[in-house]
């Protein structure tokens, strides 16, 4: 017999029976002679005997083909196996592997009253285990976070020591202290805190930053062995919540001779170590209650940032809402960069500290300011306007402008805000990603075409419009939208865009002085939850020396 297929021989005996269409013929015919009748049964059975062979044979194929099928899924897996060996991470030096390890941990080691798990890459290979437990670099972030509460505390209290000592070694050590339940910690994990604090605080000299953050009074105990800490030699960054007395502001800030980066809410005591924080060079101020916080403006000299949080309140009394909008004119020569985030700015609030401040600051070297907010209600408002136009024309040297999730700001008033900066190069919008509906945008139609230099469907390339344009000096541009709005009625609002930056953009540096316009030389849309039609931006690629950059869902394009 051959093989259908191969055409090879089959080593099998063919069957005595006749083909089928005899058989049919004969059942046709209907006759049977006597003599035929032993035939036919020896034939039966001796093909039955032969079936019985061919079943044989097909149970040894069918082993055959399982051992065949079982080798090649082995060996696809090898080769799947060998491959890895091709990997290019595999090629990555231990030094970039290492600084993608300690990237994979943005909250560094943490330790609470709870088992952690080890990070996942100790488990992949023995070279990554080997690499992450001999680079100390790594382990140099420790959080001890204690706002889960769990039924059973874990007491494995020694691994924070084994950490200290056998991974971070003598590396710099970036402390972060958290705490944002307001429940109070029972008494064994409040053991457990006291452990742990004890374990860090032996080594103080190696901390480089200090993050407290805590919304109630539990760790109080363990925030005043602060006081019996001897000094903070290599101490940088300091960051404490309102829970923390002046007090333990003031001693802490006296033992840390190299401090630069300072957040606060409560000014140090009055007789406190003013002379401490001649090296700071960046502030954080949250004003919500205590005024004399920013008092501490005045005691560093080297300020270079600023970051102002204005937190309103509905239980304040009128004494203290005077006195928190009451500020003395400051005039501070060496900040170059500030933020503003507005905080809990209802329509039921009866103040707003933003004009009062803006009022209050004189910085003639200030080059770059950010505005924000955070939780609902209208940004400008109760005289913020006039205020931001004098705070403008005192610090006239303002070139980068970041607006960034402002709630209840209009496109109007927007444009008004920017008219107050013209010699701005650099703006950058971040529209609210959670953005209710029905609340104003400010990136919208009026918005876009007061940034354009010209309409490009209506007016000639040598000429311009008689508009009053928008930022003349800009040459970088950079915004942030939710796709459910700017991708609206067939994506008009990023043809727009195109067009502005078509309008923007000029091949030579002669044309820039003929129209008075800078030519842009960076733009990047970021479209959150939305695709733009990559026919319209590829409007953009025939631009020399211009960087633009698209981030949508179907990823970068430049």
């Amino acid at each position: 017999m051959l093989c259908a297929t191969c055409s090879s021989e089959i080593p099998l005996p063919p069957h005595p029976l006749r083909s089928k269409e005899d058989i049919l013929q004969n059942l046709r015919e209907g006759i049977l002679s006597p003599s035929d009748i032993p035939d036919i049964r020896k034939n039966i059975s001796d093909a039955q005997d032969i079936l019985k062979a061919y079943d044989k044979k097909i149970r040894q194929l069918e082993r055959t083909l399982v051992a065949f099928r079982s080798m090649a899924g082995n060996l696809r897996e090898r080769i799947q196996e060998t491959s890895f060996l091709l990997s290019p991470i595999r090629r990555l030096p231990d030094e970039i592997l290492a600084e993608v390890f300690e990237m994979s941990m943005p909250f560094g080691s943490v330790f609470s009253c709870t088992k952690q798990p080890a990070p996942s890459f100790l488990a992949v290979c023995a070279r990554w285990r080997t690499v992450a437990l001999s680079t100390p670099s790594i382990w140099r972030s420790i959080k001890l976070d204690y706002s889960g509460r769990s039924k059973h505390a874990h007491r494995n209290i020694t691994a924070l020591d084994h950490h200290l000592s056998n991974l971070s070694k003598s590396s710099p050590l970036d402390i972060h202290i958290s705490d944002l339940d307001l429940r109070p910690l029972r008494s064994d994990c409040t053991e457990i805190a006291g452990t742990h604090f004890n374990s860090i605080a032996e080594q103080s000299s190696r901390w480089v930053t200090l993050t407290l953050d805590s919304h109630s009074g539990s760790l109080t105990a363990q925030i005043k062995r602060f006081n019996m800490i001897e000094n903070f030699p290599s101490l940088r960054s300091l960051q404490l919540p309102g829970v923390v007395p002046s007090s333990t502001i003031s001693s802490i800030l006296k033992r840390s001779p190299v401090l630069t980066h300072l957040a606060i809410h409560l000014l140090p005591d009055e007789g406190g170590p003013f002379g401490a924080l001649s090296n700071i060079t960046h502030l954080e101020l949250e004003c919500f209650r205590d005024p004399t916080v920013f008092n501490v403006l005045d005691k560093c000299p080297k300020l270079i940032s600023v970051m102002f949080e204005l937190l309103h309140r509905d239980d304040l009394s009128a004494e203290e809402i005077a006195a928190l909008c009451s500020h003395p004119p400051r005039h501070i020569p060496s900040i170059k960069a500030i933020t503003i985030e507005v905080q809990d700015v209802g329509d039921e609030t009866d103040y707003y500290l933003l004009p009062s401040l803006l009022s209050s600051l004189h910085l003639p070297s200030l080059v770059s300011i950010t505005l924000s907010t955070f939780f609902f209600g209208p940004f400008l408002r109760r005289g913020a306007l006039e205020a931001f136009r004098c705070f403008f024309k005192r610090s006239c040297a303002v070139t980068s402008l970041t607006l960034s999730k402002l709630d209840r700001i209009s496109d109007e008033d927007t444009i008004s805000l920017l008219e107050l900066v013209p010699a701005l190069t650099k703006l950058t919008i971040y529209e609210p990603i959670s953005r209710s509906d029905g609340l104003p945008h400010y990136i919208t139609c009026r918005f876009l075409q007061r940034l354009s230099s010209y309409d490009l469907d209506r007016t000639a390339r040598t000429t311009l419009t008689a508009r009053r344009l928008l930022l003349p000096k800009l040459e970088h541009l950079s915004l942030t939208v939710l796709g459910k709005t700017f991708l609206a009625e067939d994506q008009e609002l990023v043809k727009l865009f195109v067009n502005v930056i078509l309008s923007r953009w000029f091949p030579r540096r002669d044309l820039e002085q003929d129209y008075g316009v800078e030519s842009l030389k960076y733009v990047k849309l970021h479209v959150v939850n939305g695709s733009v039609d990559r026919d319209i931006w590829d409007q953009l690629k025939c631009l020399d020396e211009m960087v633009a950059i698209l981030e949508d869902s179907e990823g970068p394009c430049k």
